[in-house]
């Protein structure tokens, strides 16, 4: 199964054509995708424990 991100989701609208290709929305989505990558990678390496237990604060 591919993962929804922000990059795949800019492109696919693309290829449908309800987005047309503009740098600001790329460059946006380029934004997004590091952000995405980030939390992503976060919540791979933060034990869940931590946040229920009030660690986390």
């Amino acid at each position: 199964m591919q993962s929804v991100t922000p990059t795949s989701q800019y492109l696919k609208a693309l290829n449908e054509g309800s987005h047309q290709p503009d740098d600001v929305q790329k460059e946006a989505v380029s934004r997004l995708e590091i952000i995405y990558q980030e939390l992503i990678n976060r919540q791979a390496t933060s034990p869940q424990d931590e946040w229920a237990n009030g660690a986390g604060r």
